[in-house]
C-alpha cells in the first residue's frame, strides 16, 4: 500500500471520528486495526495508536495519499474536532432557554475535559 491511491478506499462519514474511519478500512482489507496501522500507515512500536498525537502529519498525509481524502477532512474527523462541532451544532439546535442552559453546561463539561487531556481544539 505505498503512494499510489488504495484500491479500497470507503469515504468518511460526517460524524465519522478518525479512529474510526481507520478502523472501517482496515476492515475493507480485512486485516485487524494494528495490522493495518503497521503495513499502510507505518505505524510501529509503542505509541503506534496515537494516531492523534504527534504522528498525526504523517498519519493523515498518507491516508489522504491512499483514500483521496483531504489532509484538512482528515484533521477534523480527530475526536476533539467532532466533539467541537457536535457541541455546536446542539447549541445551535437548543430552542427554549433550558435546553440552550444544558447546552451550555454540556460545552463547558466537555472543554473542561478535553483542556484536562490536553486536547482541545484550540490547541
Amino acid at each position: 500500500m505505498g503512494s499510489l491511491r488504495w484500491p479500497l478506499h470507503p469515504q468518511p462519514g460526517e460524524w465519522e471520528r478518525l479512529e474510526d474511519y481507520i478502523g472501517r478500512l482496515a476492515q475493507a482489507y480485512g486485516v485487524g486495526y494494528d495490522v493495518f496501522l503497521r503495513r499502510a500507515l507505518g505505524r510501529r512500536g509503542r505509541g503506534a495508536r496515537d494516531i492523534e498525537g504527534a504522528g498525526f502529519d504523517e498519519v493523515a498525509a498518507r491516508l489522504s495519499a491512499g483514500t483521496g481524502v483531504p489532509v484538512e477532512q482528515l484533521r477534523d474527523m480527530q475526536g476533539k474536532h467532532v466533539m467541537a462541532r457536535l457541541v455546536e451544532r446542539a447549541h445551535a439546535s437548543a430552542g427554549t432557554p433550558g435546553e440552550q442552559q444544558a447546552v451550555d453546561a454540556t460545552r463547558e463539561a466537555v472543554r473542561y475535559v478535553l483542556r484536562r487531556l490536553g486536547t482541545h481544539p484550540s490547541r
